[in-house]
This record gives structure tokens, sequence and C-alpha cells, in this order.
């Protein structure tokens, strides 16, 4: 969803207390997912389990395959960190329980039919419920969760900068949201021109 804006921590906070119902696990595991893996929706709902499942153990590497890219991009490899990693191994135990696992299920497994994830409709909708239950406005959507973890990216390398280390913030958040142009990363962090417009705002070179 063009325009969708990112989540603050509190906000993240807050969405993660409200899911629930039958299909709290799933629900929360693809938040989870979403906000620390940058996947778009479409490949978010590509995973099956196979794809974070090796040996009985959580991957630490996820791939999501070329045919499920945008545009057929070249596949993309992202490195889950320990709130993934826990998110996924609940949602497995999950599968588990009710006898739907199977390495070729789908990650994000829809109640109807034999094997299919839930749709960008649902998942839109069960993002959406959930935050307005977290009391979260604004223009919000599926693109909300990737959106927030370039938001993280960028403001950590900007960090980093601020440290000493030599990094360039745009290009490294590039690569993490699997953007080929750093144009595009500039243009998917436009959000940021927030900070611009109240310097600009607050410039203060002559009386009223």
């Amino acid at each position: 969803m063009k325009g969708c804006r990112p989540l603050s921590f509190d906000e993240v906070e807050r969405v993660l207390s409200v899911f629930d119902g039958r299909n709290e696990t799933r629900d929360r595991t693809m938040f989870v997912l979403g906000i620390n893996s940058g996947f778009r929706i479409s490949e978010l709902l590509s995973l099956r389990i196979s794809d974070v499942i090796h040996n009985k153990r959580v991957r630490r590497v996820v791939e999501v395959k070329r045919r499920h890219m945008k545009r057929k991009l070249e596949g993309r490899q992202i490195r889950l960190n320990k709130h993934a990693q826990c998110a996924l191994f609940e949602l497995i135990r999950e599968h588990h329980r009710r006898g739907t696992w199977c390495h070729n299920s789908f990650l994000f497994k829809s109640e109807h039919g034999k094997n299919s994830p839930i749709t960008r409709v649902r998942a839109y909708q069960v993002l959406i419920k959930a935050f307005g239950q977290a009391g979260v406005m604004g223009k919000l959507g599926t693109h909300s969760m990737r959106k927030t973890f370039g938001n993280n990216i960028y403001d950590y390398m900007l960090q980093l900068n601020a440290d000493g280390v030599p990094v360039d913030p745009f290009r490294e958040t590039a690569k993490a949201l699997g953007h080929k142009d750093i144009k595009n990363t500039e243009n998917y962090l436009s959000f940021k021109n927030e900070h611009l417009n109240n310097a600009i705002e607050n410039l203060t070179y002559c009386k009223e």
C-alpha cells in the first residue's frame, strides 16, 4: 500500500499484545516476521514450512524464491533475528498441535482449502483489526511491516555513522530491502522528510 507509514517501537509493542482468537499464533508470527525481515506481504505468504525449517530447527537464513519476488527479481535471502526465530518456532508448534505439519504446508495457512495461504486481503484485514485494537492510527497496511523494518535498519545505520563507523545508511538499507537502485530506497524512506520539514518550520532568522 503506497504511502503506508512505519510503526514506532511503542506501537509495535502494543500491536503485539492484541492478537487473539483461533489464529492468534499465525497472525502474530506474520507480524513479527514482517517487521523483522522486510519481506513483502506476497513474499511472506509464499513461505512454506520447508523454507523456514531444516533438521527440525528454524533456519538462520530464509530465502524467498525468485518466482515469488516482485517483478521476478532475483531470490532474496534474509537473516532471521531471535525474535523472528522464536515466533516461527511457536507457529511450527501450532502446526504440530493442529496436525497441519507437513514440509510442503504453507506457513501462514488458510483454513479454507486443503493447502493454501491466507490471501493478501485477509492479511490486510488481520493487521488493520490489530492496529485498531492497539489504538494505532494513520495510513497503515501490510506494507507498514516492511516500512517499519526499513526505518529501523536505516536508524541503526545512522547511529553507526554517528559512532564513527564508515557505513552508507542508504546503501545498507537498500541491501536489506533488496532494492537494486538506491533511488528506490530514498523514495521508500520519504517519510523521513518530516525532520527536514520541522527544521524549516523552526527557522528563526527574523522577527515576526
